[in-house]
């Protein structure tokens, strides 16, 4: 309930999830400096089993960097970071 005079915030769907460019996000995005949100997903990409995946605010766009196969890692709950110049 909003607070006396102060009207509710509005939540905007930005972006969907379809599968293919990852489903299911991991943990909170981290902002870059190059003007993209990074973030996991638990599911989808092309094994199913998540990915890396960048967010562009400018056009709502979900863009899969890197899909977990397994070998590589899977169903990631972790937040990337940020160090030097570029993110683990």
């Amino acid at each position: 309930m909003p607070l006396a005079g102060l009207a509710a915030p509005k939540i905007t769907l930005q972006a969907s999830f379809e599968g293919v460019n990852g489903q299911a996000l991991g943990a909170p995005l981290i902002a870059a400096g190059n003007g993209l949100y990074y973030g996991t997903a638990v599911s989808g990409g092309a094994s199913n089993k998540g990915g890396i995946f960048a967010f562009d605010s400018a056009t709502g766009s979900v863009i899969l960097k890197d899909s977990f196969t397994g070998a590589n890692g899977a169903n990631s709950r972790a937040a990337l970071i940020a160090a030097g110049n570029g993110l683990y």
